[in-house]
């Protein structure tokens, strides 16, 4: 007989077959199985005796090597053997994101991993390794990230514990299996986990209205036009505040109501005039009565000064009214902010005023060192704008970062600048945006759809991610980080084999901000509002 039967099974073949009760009669050959760990070192024993009184024991340790962490992203981790643990070693595992800029300049995101030997051993050694995708991780022993761990690391149980928790930092992306084993002579135990590496998540402008002041006719609007066209099936709405005359004293649509609504801009450009930091914002007839028109738009604001200008009567805005009225604002619609002016990415040193581009704010800032003019503006939003919604670079450049991409293929009068991770409208990643992305085979496990830019949660996740065939799923729901939320994810039991389809709603699925937000892009490339849909 033996001591306990919670800890063991046993059976008459090594391939689970034949399961043998104890006490009883012993074949030949037994092969036990262990089922839950020891509570100590050699507390199962195993007594053998004949008729004859004749008797022996053995004594065995049922060693538990496991590692543990939130697999399916619900947030949690289960340290029980069942759940997300029966599948943790499939794809795409505990997602991670790098760190970098999407949010600011502190951004980072660990994920725990619970490393597990028991019972608590004297002997023997305990190691953690990667198994695959080394380069793309850094351990740490605390979320503050004081002391690394440099894999593989082996543990010496007979002189110290392992740790309860480690926190893994994503530096690179692309998958990641760790392992974590347990080795007493030429026994080893080993248990794997797998994770994936993902890009920086981007953010997306807040509000969708996209203007384009126009307020010098003469100056053209070829600029104008190419910024529509590119950003107008985004999700955005595009309106122009324009002035069809600079030779009256009717400012139409370039009121300065409109003006400082310019703020509520989740896209904009702006042809115009320009100096170092200064913008001409309307234009009037070269008489008395246009210099009057133009003292009244500005209202006697001090940053805002009426100027005779080659020809015309005029309303300078310096950069200092900028960042009075528009760059708090602009900072918090996360605004994309493409100035077709001369100078307006250079200060003026003499005057101590900013760039025009950098006073304004927003998230993403465009501007130009020098003069300019409407075709070299027009190329650049064309380009710019192109790489942003998809229609070009195989849409692999859809952040602005990844558009202006140091600047290749500009001109070098451009300035670019700002948070990188900005995009127009979410769209799924580029690369492992979909899980299971082929056959799964016959088990139970966890699926999701990740964005590429964080997702407002308005909507339901049983409303924004449908089974439209096979297998059952369960728990559809939103998973994300301490940022905010990137993916759609779901439960399946396909033990009964049934072939299964997905839907991500582009209607449901939209960019965080606001009260509503874009529609998800589905296949990257302008216009938005197409479904993703996969099978597995």
């Amino acid at each position: 007989m033996f001591r306990t039967t919670t800890e063991i099974w046993c059976w008459t073949t090594g391939i689970r077959r034949g399961r043998v009760g104890l006490p009883g009669s012993l074949p030949d050959t037994l092969y036990v199985e262990g089922v839950s760990p020891s509570y100590t070192n050699a507390d199962v024993v195993f007594y053998l005796s004949t008729p004859t009184s004749c008797t022996d024991s053995a004594k065995v340790t049922v060693v538990k090597a496991a590692l543990y962490t939130d697999t399916n992203n619900d947030g949690a981790i289960e340290t029980e053997d069942s759940g997300e643990a029966t599948y943790k070693g499939f794809e795409p595992g505990r997602i991670l994101c790098v760190n970098g800029f999407g949010k600011d300049a502190t951004t980072d995101y660990l994920a725990e991993i619970k490393p597990v030997v028991q019972p608590s051993l004297g002997n023997g050694t305990a190691k953690l390794e990667a198994l695959l995708g080394g380069s793309y991780i850094k351990v740490w022993t605390t979320t503050d990230k004081t002391t690394e761990v440099t894999l593989p690391k082996t543990y010496d149980l007979s002189t110290e514990n392992p740790p309860g928790s480690l926190y893994v930092d994503g530096i690179a992306t692309g998958n990641v299996q760790l392992a974590w084993s347990y080795t007493s002579g030429a026994v080893t135990f080993q248990d794997k986990v797998a994770m994936l590496i993902i890009p920086t998540i981007s953010y997306a402008p807040v509000s969708s209205n996209a203007y384009v002041w126009s307020s010098l006719p003469s100056l053209g609007v070829d600029d104008g036009t190419a910024f529509q066209d590119q950003i107008k099936d985004q999700g955005f709405k595009v309106t122009w505040f324009s002035d069809s005359s600079a030779s009256d004293t009717n400012f139409e649509q370039c009121t300065l109501a409109n003006y400082k609504n310019m703020i509520n801009a989740g896209a904009f450009t702006v042809i115009s005039h320009g100096d170092k930091g200064e913008h001409l914002a309307v234009y009037a007839e070269d008489s008395t009565n246009g210099q009057a028109a133009c003292d009244t738009w500005r209202g006697g604001d001090t940053n805002l000064v009426t100027r005779h200008y080659q020809g015309f009567w005029c309303v300078v805005a310096r950069s200092s009214w900028l960042t009075a009225n528009w760059q708090s604002g602009m900072n918090a619609n996360r605004t994309i902010a493409m100035w077709s002016i001369c100078y307006s990415a250079s200060d003026n040193p003499g005057t101590g005023e900013a760039s025009v581009k950098e006073a304004a704010g927003g998230r993403w800032r465009s501007g130009y060192f020098n003069p300019t003019d409407m075709i070299e503006a027009r190329d650049v939003n064309n380009k710019f704008l192109k790489r942003m919604n998809g229609t070009t670079d195989n849409a692999r450049k859809r952040t602005a970062g990844e558009a202006y991409d140091g600047g290749t293929d500009y001109t070098s009068n451009l300035k670019m600048d700002g948070n990188n991770w900005t995009t127009l409208c979410p769209a799924p990643l580029a690369d492992n945006a979909v899980f299971p992305d082929t056959a799964a085979g016959n088990r139970k496990g966890w699926g999701c759809i990740i964005f590429d830019t964080y997702m407002n949660q308005n909507n339901p996740a049983s409303d924004a991610l449908l089974k439209l065939s096979g297998c059952p799923t369960t728990d559809h729901r939103w998973f994300g980080n301490s940022d905010g939320v990137y993916g759609l994810g779901f439960d399946f039991d396909k033990t009964g084999g049934a072939g299964t389809t997905m839907r991500a709603v582009a209607d449901k699925c939209r960019n965080d901000g606001g009260s509503k937000g874009r529609q998800m892009d589905g296949d990257r490339v302008t216009p938005s509002g197409d479904n993703r849909e996969w099978s597995f």
